[in-house]
């Protein structure tokens, strides 16, 4: 992740850059992607939704399918896929992913 930061490139692919650290090194670790790839993109695989919340659009693939792709706050409307997954998280988790989704979505939308 530092040579991804470091060599500034327009796209990174990021596969599970955060499944072995702690929530709050994973947090850190994202305001740091964030802040260097503002005028890049980004792929990431994740299986921790609160690593990918906060990014302009998510998919969801299924048994090798693309069985969603919107905006994470379209995701959480639509009540699919992705919707379930946030409740599964369980109640205080899946109130804070919903919380950060929507703001980011009212961010973007001005």
């Amino acid at each position: 992740m530092a040579r991804a930061i470091l060599s500034r490139n327009k796209i990174s692919i990021l596969d599970e850059a955060t499944a072995s650290v702690d929530r709050r090194t994973a947090q850190m670790l994202q305001e740091a992607l964030h802040a260097s790839f503002h005028e890049g993109t980004i792929l990431a695989v994740a299986h921790r939704l609160d690593t990918i919340i906060d990014f302009d659009y998510c998919m969801v693939l299924g048994a090798g399918k693309v069985l969603e792709f919107g905006t994470p706050a379209e995701l959480i409307q639509s009540g699919g896929t992705f919707a379930s997954m946030v409740s599964d998280t369980g109640e205080a988790m899946s109130n804070e992913l919903r919380h950060i989704a929507f703001r980011t979505e009212e961010r973007s939308s001005k």
